[in-house]
């Protein structure tokens, strides 16, 4: 029974460092306001460890514990979800290209029927030329993102928090949110 529980759940998959930024908390607030009870999982980098348990705490705070399937810390090279209690979708944050190779790797492995939605976030070192060959992957939605003023005086590529949430719903049906691409964010 316990098993059936957790295939509806979405996978979240964030990186250890991960801060409980404004914006996170905006993006896992659209996914709960669309229904989706979480599985959470912190992709663990070595030497991470300590960011990782200050994430999952974070995270604990802001998500209503009956929303909150269940959260673990994963180390590299392991399954984000085991094989045997697939999500319905996984969402995947982002900050870094070599992240997004380590999320397709590991849902590759744990099926490829699972919808995989993509989200930039805030310092991501992903650029257009980057990302772009994954764009046309079957089973791969992206979170619309755009240009969005930097911190350094340059501009930075962005999901929009606010569209975490339609974006997966839609993926589960197989389709992608419109626009991808916002010229410019604000």
């Amino acid at each position: 029974m316990k098993e059936n529980r957790k295939n509806n759940g979405l996978g979240v998959v964030l990186p250890a460092d991960l801060p409980a930024t404004p914006y996170l908390k905006e993006g896992i607030s659209t996914l709960l306001q669309q229904g989706f009870a979480l599985r959470l999982r912190i992709s663990l980098f070595p030497g991470r460890y300590e960011e990782a348990l200050e994430t999952a705490g974070a995270l604990k705070r802001i998500i209503p514990r009956e929303k909150l399937q269940d959260l673990d810390v994963v180390e590299p090279g392991k399954n984000f979800f085991p094989l045997n209690a697939p999500p319905k979708a996984i969402l995947a944050a982002i900050s870094w290209p070599c992240f997004l190779y380590r999320v397709l790797e590991s849902v590759q492995r744990d099926s490829r029927e699972i919808p995989l939605v993509i989200a930039l976030l805030p310092g991501s070192d992903a650029l257009p030329r980057e990302i772009a060959p994954f764009f046309h992957l079957p089973g791969l939605f992206w979170v619309p993102f755009g240009w969005f003023p930097g911190k350094r005086e340059k501009n930075i590529l962005l999901s929009r928090g606010n569209l975490w949430g339609k974006t997966c719903r839609l993926a589960l049906r197989g389709k992608q949110l419109q626009p991808v691409y916002l010229e410019y964010a604000t």
